[in-house]
């Protein structure tokens, strides 16, 4: 046990999905996606007829597989999350303006994250999963919003802009937002931990 044997490539530069690794003292390098941009716009609109579900999960394959196939000596773990409100995907705000109206469109009510993991090797998708982690906010308005903006842009992560929701709940400023969270800690930061440890000791890359 505790014993790593196999090496790991994470696909994403997630400063969370990054600090939930080394907390497991998993060894690992990064990569950023080898897809353009395009590309994953592209393949994106392959799979939008898809539920949420099975969207979110299909576009953590896509980054993982060819990137795997670049490195068959690795196992390749990439991640994707959704935020859904009412049935409905929140997509990322592109302004600051846009990101403080989707936060305050939240208060008082109760959203779901839907976080997907995929591990590949040579080409070869070995695992796949899926959790959903339900989080209700507190009501707050458009000055809170505004106060959490700033408090936010001025700590080590910077701007919410891009960040669906416009909140960064595993923050200690995030934390003043929200009422309930249903779900596991490590799932809202983007890497279910303890599923993917369990998978890591039946693959074999730790004994």
């Amino acid at each position: 046990m505790f014993k790593q044997t196999e090496k790991m490539l994470l696909a994403s530069q997630s400063d969370s999905r990054q600090k939930v690794l080394k907390h497991a003292q998993i060894n690992f390098e990064t990569l950023k996606n080898i897809h353009s941009d395009q590309d994953e716009e592209t393949f994106k609109q392959t799979v939008e007829h898809l539920t949420i579900d099975r969207y979110i999960q299909e576009i953590s394959n896509f980054k993982s597989v060819d990137i795997s196939k670049e490195h068959p000596e690795y196992y390749v773990l990439s991640g994707d999350q959704a935020c859904v409100l009412g049935g409905e995907e929140i997509r990322k705000p592109y302004s600051r303006s846009e990101a403080i109206g989707q936060l305050t469109s939240f208060s008082g009510k109760s959203f779901e994250l839907v976080t997907s993991l995929t591990l590949a090797k040579n080409g070869i998708i070995e695992w796949e999963f899926q959790n959903t982690s339900a989080i209700t906010m507190r009501r707050f308005g458009m000055l809170d919003a505004e106060r959490y903006f700033d408090l936010e842009e001025q700590g080590p992560h910077g701007s919410l802009v891009g960040i669906a929701g416009a909140c960064r709940i595993e923050s200690p400023y995030g934390a003043h937002l929200i009422e309930k969270i249903d779900g596991d800690q490590y799932s809202i930061m983007g890497l279910p931990l303890h599923p993917l440890m369990a998978q890591l000791y039946k693959l074999g890359v730790f004994t």
